[in-house]
Parts: C-alpha cells; structure tokens; sequence
C-alpha cells in the first residue's frame, strides 16, 4: 500500500488492485484517474454518477465494499466524518475535520495508520488521547508542516521530514510504537 500527497488536503491509497482518491474537494471528476473516490463533509452534496458512470464516490457515513476494500464512515460532531478503511490487511483511519473527535475514539480503535487531513487546531490533547487509545502505528500528516505545529508539539517529533510517499508492504510487521511522517 502506497500513500502519496495529492495536493492540499488530498491523498491517494495505492494498492495492487485499486488506486483511492481522498480529498476534502477534488478537481473536475472527468480529470480524475482514481475509480474510487472519498470525500470529506466540506466537499458538499454532488452528483458525480451524472458526469462520470465508471467512478464511486463515498460521501457519508456508511459500510461500504469497493474492489477488496472495506470501508466504515461515522458521523462525529455536527457534520464531520471519520473513516475507516481496511486495505491490504492495514486498519487506516481519515480524519478531515475539526470536531468532537472524542465521539468517535471508541471507533478508532487497532488502527495501523491514521491521516490528517486537516492540523485539527485546537483538539491536540484529544487526538494525542485517540492515538495513544487506538494503537495507532503511524501518524500521517497532509500539508504543510507549519500548519502542523501545535500537533508536532503535542506528540513531541519536531525532528520529522516531509516525504511525498509513505508505504507499507503487504504483511509487513508494525514498529514498536508510533512514528508520524508528514506528507507534503
């Protein structure tokens, strides 16, 4: 599984299989390579069947199954969703917005990997409490690292690198602890 930055606050999850867009927007669909496609509550209401029939989008809360992977949206807060995805055997969470993430930490639970996709101003104590109660392996974070830095201090890695990739092969044994890798 590959996790590369696509752009502020977008990612794509690669695996063998399937390539995943997700993204609090997205470009104009018909520009869009991915067949799945995962949007964040900002994204609004669209009607992507209308302009491009081969594409899924998920924009809500919900189970869903696309091609091998398992999917789980909740509901957090007024409006922001969390998702939770199981691809290559790897539990991997999606946060995208400020929120009552408290909500949700008794959903985010043995989770390999978790991505930011926002700096979530304001709620670092809960999500250092979420992480560290989820098992949580690897801390991803989209964007810039400025705008991470109250996170960064909360979970004290000041020393971490940008990189426009993380991946994670199939089968591959989890770190002793969390590492957080910041995607920009």
């Amino acid at each position: 599984m590959d996790i590369r930055y696509h752009g502020l606050e977008s990612i794509t999850i690669k695996n063998k299989a399937l390539e995943i867009l997700v993204g609090v927007t997205f470009p104009l669909v018909e520009n869009v390579n991915q067949r799945l496609l995962i949007a964040g509550p900002s994204c609004g209401e669209t009607d992507f069947a209308s302009i491009v029939e081969d594409k899924v989008l998920i924009n809500g809360p919900g189970d869903y199954e696309v091609e091998g992977v398992d999917i789980n949206g909740f509901v957090y807060g007024d409006k922001a969703i969390f998702y939770s995805l199981v691809i290559d055997g790897y539990k991997v969470g999606l946060l995208f917005e400020d929120g009552a993430i408290e909500e949700i930490s008794d959903k985010v639970d043995n989770l390999d990997v978790l991505v930011l996709l926002n700096p979530l101003a304001g709620m670092e104590k809960e999500l250092v409490s979420m992480v560290k109660k989820s098992g949580t392996n690897f801390l991803i974070l989209v964007g810039k690292k400025e705008d991470y830095k109250e996170v960064v201090d909360a979970f004290d890695r000041e020393d971490i690198e940008k990189s426009d990739k993380f991946s994670l092969k199939e089968g591959e044994e989890m770190v002793e602890g969390m590492e957080v890798v910041l995607l920009s």
